[in-house]
């Protein structure tokens, strides 16, 4: 039998579960099934004017780009992302 350990999955988190990168496609995918009121509130959240924006996907992808900023931002404030600037 085969006693060599199984091969580790190299993993995109540290070890306490904080992703070490931003997941586009996953937010991408959870903003598109938010109500349009519900991406407003979130918009103005990050500060975001939604004022000028008439299609639903200009909402999901400016909310997904001030988040990935937000994120970025974090990384460099924050050693565990925990503490946002």
């Amino acid at each position: 039998s085969d006693q060599t350990p199984p091969q580790q999955k190299e993993d995109t988190t540290t070890n306490n579960n904080i992703p070490t990168e931003f997941d586009r496609e996953s937010t991408l995918a959870s903003l598109r099934a938010l109500r349009v009121k519900e991406l407003k509130i979130q918009l103005s959240s990050y500060k975001v004017r939604w004022g000028t924006m008439i299609e639903k996907e200009e909402m999901v992808l400016a909310l997904c780009n001030a988040m990935q900023e937000r994120y970025e931002q974090s990384l460099n404030f924050s050693r565990s992302g925990t503490l946002i600037p």
